[in-house]
Formats: C-alpha cells, sequence, structure tokens
C-alpha cells in the first residue's frame, strides 16, 4: 500500500525510476525521457471498508 502520494511515484532504491502503467500493466522504468515525469502522476486512493 502507498500512502501520501502526491504527484509521481520515484522509486527510493532506483531514484532514476518511476512508477507508469501502459494499458493497464504496471512498469518501473528509467526516467529516459523528458515526459516520463510529468506522465507517471497518481492520485491517493483511500480505501472505504
Amino acid at each position: 500500500m502507498v500512502t501520501a502520494i502526491s504527484g509521481r511515484v520515484r522509486s527510493t532504491n532506483y531514484p532514476d525510476r518511476y512508477i507508469g502503467h501502459r494499458d493497464s500493466p504496471v512498469w518501473v522504468e528509467p526516467e529516459d525521457s523528458a515526459n516520463l515525469a510529468p506522465d507517471a502522476t497518481f492520485l491517493k486512493a483511500i480505501r472505504i471498508d
């Protein structure tokens, strides 16, 4: 579970890698293009039981 997300999700162990998605699967990719970081934006989801 990821909490307190604001903006993009970046790996702590690999700071040049961001979590992104492509047609539903989630990928961890290197930041090798100018639009990767702005495109890797996620909203915080709140679980409702």
